[in-house]
């Protein structure tokens, strides 16, 4: 996609799942719960960050920007 590199797009996955665990820790795994994530899917993302095409890190990014401003005022 144009404007993105995958370096950007890396840093603002890792970004986003810092703070979603941030905010996890902070109120517990019944977030997760409430979103239908096991606590071993959610930690799987940081591995599957390896090895994403330029696309797949733009989808994901984009996602998790979404679960993060879903979660963050709860």
């Amino acid at each position: 996609m144009k404007g993105y590199n995958v370096s950007e797009n890396a840093i603002k996955i890792e970004r986003y799942l810092r703070k979603i665990d941030h905010i996890v820790r902070l109120k517990g795994r019944e977030i997760l719960g409430d979103l239908n994530i096991t606590i071993p899917q959610f930690t799987a993302l940081h591995s599957k960050m390896e090895g994403l095409t330029e696309d797949q890190m733009v989808s994901l990014s984009k996602g998790l920007e979404r679960l993060y401003n879903a979660i963050k005022d709860n």
